[in-house]
């Protein structure tokens, strides 16, 4: 039961005092570091090797542009935008300076985007050193509790 009296399910008995203690598993040799180290630097090579070999590759995989330069469209004039856009057949990503800039908060690279980015790259950031340091209080705890 809790403080307030409701049952909160099977209370497990107090540990024998006499009982031995469970076998702490070895600590991973050297050997078995390397291993992982070795394939962990080889996964990374890899990926590396193969986003330069994509980017290195591929090229301009848009439509190609005209060499002539237009004169700019005033603003609100659709027919004068609508004839450059037919005349030049964008590619499918845009280039930069051919978007527009965000006008509202969602908009397409707003404030909220790049606070949703902050807050992803934040939270990795917290799991990682969460898992840092419970790998290392498991190793300190290992230590303890092998016979010297």
């Amino acid at each position: 039961m809790d403080r307030d009296g409701w049952h909160t399910g099977p209370v497990a008995p107090p540990p024998d005092p006499g009982a031995t203690p469970r076998p702490v598993p070895p600590a991973p040799s050297a050997g078995e570091r390397r291993t992982f180290l070795v394939a962990g630097g080889v996964l990374f090579g890899v990926l590396v090797a193969l986003i330069a070999l994509v980017a290195l590759l591929s090229g301009d995989a848009g439509d190609a542009r005209p060499s002539s330069t237009t004169a700019p469209c005033p603003p609100g004039d659709t027919r004068c935008q609508a004839t450059q856009r037919q005349a030049e057949r964008p590619g499918i990503i845009p280039r930069p300076g051919e978007g527009q800039a965000p006008d509202e908060p969602g908009d397409r690279g707003g404030w909220e985007q790049l606070a949703v980015l902050a807050v992803l790259i934040l939270a990795l950031v917290l799991i990682m050193s969460l898992i840092v340091r419970n790998a290392r209080r498991a190793r300190t705890l290992r230590r303890r509790s092998l016979p010297p």
